[in-house]
């Protein structure tokens, strides 16, 4: 197939962060690669065959059931937890394919509970979750106290209990101290009842480097499988680089306008090029006080507006050509590099949130 693009995946650096997470933790201590939303735009299924190499780890996390389903159909062996919960119609396909699911409330429980029952199935593998602040999925410490006999059930086997991080990344944070609190008097209450629940997780991709009481039995890791804390000076380079082409130029006059509803306009004579590139490829449309650039020829081009399949950028001062490799971020062919995190960086976000907007029109090529 021909793409207009290509989000080029680095296994070897993936494999490289990963045996650096290994080497910062006890060896009791699991790893579980979290593989959301297309191994965070990655590319699902290369980058779950990277871990077949690793018999240490033991489970793939994922938030959607079809992309369960897909490292199913390709044969990985690594156990899948569901960390989303699911509906109804959804819940026969996850059984039948033993993707162990998610227990958050008192409606997931009786609901999966009941299907569980009707088809005479016992200890089926299932994850509870606690709620200790992100007040999105799980039981707060106290409400568990009201499904103690079912969670005792033996229709489930609960493999382990967890929580998330809302600021994981930031070192030092009250917050993950506070979730840390909420998180032990949730697993006493489960000690004290005598619920057998398998193994805890907390850690995230941040915090894992500096909260090490919080590490328990296994961290998650997501983001840093790929590309390095967005809080630290000195970071590796991301595993991903995409890279377009430049596909036309011209010059714009002072006061000459280019894109939709005239998204800029020139205040001297220009030189604009035109990359095979929009937002339908995955392109985040930003503010226009965000300074986004690429990289033509190890240089900046400044991205001046971003159309659903086209993006206007300034070349000004760029000897480029018709043809020339575009990195939007990564490493280029003559090793430049561009961080997300550069972009990111200015509305106190990750470059995972570039990365996960890339869409199926990017071909995903894996280095190894």
């Amino acid at each position: 197939m021909n793409y207009n693009s290509t989000f080029i995946v680095d296994t070897k650096r993936i494999k490289k962060n990963l045996d650096k997470i290994l080497n910062n933790i006890s060896d009791t201590t699991q790893v579980i690669p979290v593989l959301k939303a297309n191994a965070y735009g990655h590319g699902l299924i290369g980058v779950a065959e990277v871990f077949e190499d690793y018999p240490q780890i033991q489970y793939i996390a994922i938030a959607h059931p079809f992309e369960a389903i897909q490292l199913k159909q390709a044969h990985i062996s690594k156990k899948i937890m569901l960390v989303c919960t699911i509906t109804q119609s959804q819940l026969e396909e996850m059984v039948d394919h033993k993707i162990e699911l998610l227990l958050h409330d008192y409606t997931s429980i009786t609901k999966i509970r009941e299907y569980l029952l009707e088809n005479n199935i016992s200890n089926y593998p299932v994850h509870l979750k606690i709620n200790t602040g992100l007040n999105r999925l799980g039981f707060k410490p106290e409400s568990l106290l009201d499904i103690i006999d079912l969670l005792k059930d033996d229709v489930f086997s609960i493999q382990s209990v967890y929580t998330h991080f809302i600021e994981g990344a930031k070192v030092e944070s009250n917050i993950s101290y506070k979730q840390k609190e909420r998180f032990d008097q949730a697993i006493e209450i489960l000690d004290t009842q005598n619920v057998p629940y398998g193994f805890k997780h907390m850690c995230d991709s941040g915090a894992y480097e500096w909260f090490k009481e919080a590490h328990y039995d296994a961290i998650r890791i997501g983001r840093a499988l790929y590309m390095d804390n967005p809080y630290k000076e000195d970071r590796f380079k991301d595993a991903g680089s995409w890279e377009a082409t430049l596909l036309s130029k011209r010059k714009i006059n002072e006061g000459e306008s280019i894109g939709y509803g005239q998204a800029f306009t020139a205040s001297k004579e220009m030189d604009i090029g035109i990359m095979n590139v929009g937002y339908g490829d995955g392109m985040m449309i930003l503010d226009s006080n965000i300074k986004r650039y690429t990289l033509i020829r190890d240089k900046k081009a400044p991205i001046l507006s971003i159309a659903m399949d086209q993006t206007y950028l300034d070349i000004t001062d760029i000897d480029a050509e018709i043809g020339d490799t575009i990195t939007i971020f990564g490493s280029t062919p003559t090793n430049g590099y561009l961080s997300t995190h550069d972009t990111t960086k200015q509305f106190d976000d990750e470059g995972c949130t570039l990365t996960t907007l890339i869409s199926n029109r990017v071909k995903r090529k894996f280095i190894k």
